[in-house]
């Protein structure tokens, strides 16, 4: 599925750039309901 296919990827690129970049793509998504799948 999808969530394997991310998964894996964020294990082999995992990079604190990637991890700011998920957290600051997830607040528009908690406040607003916008952007998530």
């Amino acid at each position: 599925t999808d969530q394997i296919v991310l998964d894996f990827f964020y294990i082999e690129n995992r990079t604190i750039m990637l991890d700011l970049e998920i957290m600051l793509k997830t607040i528009p998504v908690v406040v607003f309901g916008k952007g998530g799948k």
